[in-house]
């Protein structure tokens, strides 16, 4: 011993009481022993400590088992023993790290050489949760969550209110567009056609017009080859072609334009045929107009001639006339001249 030599009976000291166990618990390696009972800041969740049996003899052979659990549960599983098995040990310094926050239990139990086992030694340590993770931090997380989903659902609303009122605003402007397409389409001194695939699928008035159908509706459906002649090709690029077209009984003169519009569907022919009865009609009128005029202008010039020569003969006679009385002046009236 620390004393000197010593002699022990171990029957008699088997039979003793035992020797009282001490159990030094630490947080910080410079500050105080932690009493039963007390909280433990987050940042100091390690915990070294230290336990012997005060006998003074032999004290390499004691043994200890320490015991380390939360409240409600056994060993926590966050929690690590540095050097610690679930057997007896004769290691008098235990490290415990990795503590996450709650309420734990400690136990150490000691036996001497002897192998009397000590009163067991408890201690009641709780390690507090960082500020981080207190209550009023979690209420203050969950408000600002709360506020966070708040704003990104009115920033959403916002966001879906935007895109309805510019959806709304593009079917108003599209619906603007196609009524303005419909009325031009509709409205138009010409023939408009649609087709596609060789079928006509749209057609306006003036088409039904001079097709001698009832509306533009009776057309839509009919295959083109149906509605023009068989000499007319239909083929876009071509520019403007004088045709012929077959209503009842009479033959109409129009004015063909093929033009090809790309569509979502495939492409899209366009015809436009312009009636041209009235401009042949026009036609004929300005040409007897012509004629007349030109029949005008030769007997003008006809009258013109004559008007010339019939002063030149005047002018004759008139000097004729002259010598002719100048003679009748200068002569007898018995004379044979006069």
């Amino acid at each position: 011993t620390v004393f000197g030599p010593s002699l022990v009976d171990m029957s008699q000291a088997s039979i003793a009481p035992s020797a009282p166990l001490a159990v030094r618990v630490f947080d910080d390696p410079r500050g105080p022993p932690l009493e039963s009972g007390v909280h433990v800041p987050s940042t100091h969740a390690q915990l070294r400590v230290d336990f012997w049996i005060d006998n003074a003899h032999r004290e390499e052979d004691s043994r200890f088992l320490l015991e380390w659990r939360r409240e409600d549960e056994w060993f926590s599983s966050t929690a690590s023993l540095i050097d610690v098995n679930s057997t007896w040990s004769d290691a008098t310094t235990r490290y415990i790290t990795g503590i996450s926050p709650g309420s734990y239990r400690l136990r150490v139990r000691g036996r001497d050489f002897a192998g009397r086992e000590s009163t067991p030694v408890e201690f009641r340590i709780v390690i507090d949760a960082p500020w981080w993770r207190s209550w009023p931090a979690v209420l203050a997380y969950a408000c600002g969550l709360v506020a966070v989903l708040v704003a990104l659902y009115r920033w959403r609303v916002g966001v879906l209110r935007a895109g309805t009122a510019q959806l709304i605003e593009s079917d108003k402007r599209l619906r603007a567009s196609e009524g303005k397409f419909r009325a031009l389409f509709d409205r138009s001194t010409d023939a408009h056609l649609l087709v596609e695939r060789g079928q006509i699928v749209g057609a306006n008035a003036m088409a039904a017009q001079l097709f001698g159908a009832p509306a533009g509706a009776a057309l839509v459906g009919r295959a083109l080859a149906d509605v023009l002649p068989a000499h007319v090709d239909a083929v876009p690029g071509r520019g403007a072609q004088d045709v012929t077209l077959h209503r009842a009984d009479e033959m109409v003169p129009a004015q063909l334009t093929v033009t090809s519009i790309t569509t979502d569907a495939g492409p899209m022919l366009h015809l436009v045929l312009r009636d041209l009865t009235e401009v042949r009609a026009a036609e004929r009128a300005r040409e007897r107009m012509e004629a007349h005029l030109r029949e005008r202008q030769r007997l003008e010039s006809l009258g013109t001639l004559a008007g010339g020569v019939a002063h030149d003969f005047n002018n004759l006679l008139g000097v004729i006339r002259g010598n002719a009385e100048l003679a009748d002046e200068s002569l007898d009236v018995g004379s044979p001249a006069h």
